[in-house]
């Protein structure tokens, strides 16, 4: 894996961020260029907090220390300045080329930055929940609300052609009332971009009270819910500050899902292969294009 985009990191945890640790976060973000040159006793200054806060805020985006951080920040600096991504901020003068030509480079750099905060122990842990879930019988209940919940949805079809049955609902109230049979050992996959609302909360709490594990999709910050998670799947997103809609969010999710449903069925690859094979075949035979 390649070292981290931290600014993208600090972009990506600022939805989620309060009180002094989004102050800094904004303040880092605002002025990343002059911070790397700037000591602890001097951003704490600016931030007006403690150096012991700046050095805990350094730790929670992946460094060792607040030397480290500034490495790091410096790094990232460098990279995103020779790709043009300072200047990728859309603006209302944009023309529609130079808008997918921006667009690009946040999804490019989003991705690349999930791939690189991803903990492949995590990931490897909630195939194994996921797995061990389906080989013994329990069900796989899946969340998700809003645009988080299409992934949920594609997730569920994925999952449908591995032969692995879900329970999901659009609708939250039937999903609060799906999650009341969750039982030990089902398990509860959430997906959610910032990871703060209520309605997800409330049904990971059910499931953890019910002894239930939970897997959690969420950007990378520190909140009740991914407190609460027994698997955290961080995802890091570069949004632009014109973006109408959590996109690119959505994009770094469903790459989730993909390597999720493809190492799942790479554990299966036998069963997979003559279910794919059997599935075209009756496609083709009914005079219907087989995915």
């Amino acid at each position: 894996m390649g070292t981290p985009d931290v600014i993208a990191l600090i972009e990506g945890a600022l939805p989620t961020l309060t009180g002094v640790n989004r102050t800094i976060a904004t303040y880092i973000i605002e002025h990343r260029y002059e911070v790397p040159s700037m000591s602890t006793e001097e951003l704490a200054g600016a931030c007006g907090v403690s150096d012991a806060t700046i050095v805990r805020f350094a730790r929670a985006m992946g460094s060792t220390g607040y030397r480290d951080f500034k490495i790091s920040l410096s790094a990232a600096n460098a990279v995103r300045e020779h790709a043009g991504l300072d200047l990728a901020d859309i603006r209302p003068t944009d023309s529609p080329a130079t808008v997918v030509s921006k667009l690009t480079a946040h999804t490019i750099s989003s991705l690349e930055s999930t791939s690189n905060v991803l903990d492949t122990g995590e990931l490897e842990r909630a195939v194994d929940l996921i797995d061990e879930a389906y080989v013994s019988g329990h069900k796989l209940y899946l969340a998700g609300l809003g645009a988080s919940g299409t992934v949920a949805k594609a997730f569920s079809i994925k999952l449908m052609r591995l032969d692995i049955p879900t329970v999901y609902y659009e609708d939250f109230h039937l999903q609060l009332e799906a999650i009341l049979n969750i039982r030990p050992g089902d398990i509860l996959v959430c997906f959610t971009v910032l990871g703060r609302s209520v309605e997800n909360d409330q049904l990971i709490s059910i499931a953890r009270k019910r002894g239930c594990d939970v897997i959690l999709v969420t950007q990378r910050g520190l909140g009740s819910m991914a407190r609460k998670a027994t698997c955290l799947l961080l995802t890091s997103c570069v949004e632009s500050k014109m973006r109408l809609a959590s996109q690119t969010g959505l994009i770094v999710q469903m790459l989730i899902v993909d390597v999720l449903f493809t190492s799942l069925a790479l554990r299966h690859l036998d069963t997979t292969r003559a279910s794919v094979t059997e599935q075209k075949r009756v496609f083709i035979d009914l005079g219907h294009y087989s995915m």
